[in-house]
């Protein structure tokens, strides 16, 4: 019996890893051809948000010669897979429901409260929320103060900080955030920090390199 498993690493970070799809492949012995048959029961879970659905589904192949590499099997077996995918029936998704370990989810509220949370799920001082939201750190502090409102260009770029760490959320531990956002190398030797605030568009590509990370 061979197994195999395909792990997400999400930015190269293997303690965060997850099995997305599986296979268990069973040698079923000699056939009249004289190769072998295998039976193969492949599994992979869904992505809404990619339009992915879950797959269970299970494929025989015959004629195998055993003589060749393993990866021939593995390419022998996703052939035959694929060949019939469409006509299997998606399985329910079976996306990891958020439990404990995931328990800064995705703010729901604005205001200054909101960035309160980013701020502590983050590990970003208020100076760098600033630059992020393009404010001045004084009237960033009036606005929290509620000496003063914050104008319609600022409450655009929080509620892109939102979408931001509804991105993160789908592919880090919580836990792991402030560490995350500090970690050279993510964004070809820079810290997604430096892409979020030195960029023009820093906070899109972060977003766009989270949502891509999720497969």
């Amino acid at each position: 019996m061979i197994v195999v498993q395909v792990e997400l690493w999400p930015f190269g970070a293997g303690e965060q890893r997850k099995i997305i799809a599986s296979a268990v492949i069973e040698n079923r012995g000699l056939d009249d051809s004289g190769g072998y048959r295998y039976f193969a029961e492949l599994h992979n879970t869904g992505e809404p948000t990619l339009q992915i659905p879950a797959r269970e589904h299970s494929v025989e192949i015959s004629g195998h010669d055993r003589r060749q590499s393993v990866w021939r099997l593995i390419h022998h077996v996703l052939s035959a897979a694929t060949t019939e995918v469409a006509s299997q029936k998606a399985a329910p998704a079976l996306i990891d429901a958020p439990n404990e370990s995931r328990a800064v989810e995705p703010p729901s509220s604005s205001g200054t409260y909101e960035l309160d949370l980013l701020a502590a799920a983050w590990g970003w001082r208020q100076e760098e929320l600033a630059v992020a939201l393009r404010v001045d750190a004084d009237r960033l502090r009036a606005w929290r103060n509620h000496e003063l409102l914050i104008d319609a260009a600022a409450m655009t770029r929080i509620a892109l900080l939102k979408r931001v760490h509804v991105a993160m959320w789908r592919v880090l531990a919580p836990g792991s955030y402030a560490r995350w956002w500090r970690h050279s190398g993510a964004f070809g030797g820079r810290q997604p920090i430096q892409v979020a605030l030195d960029d023009e568009d820093g906070l899109e590509k972060i977003e766009m390199a989270c949502a891509s990370a999720i497969w």
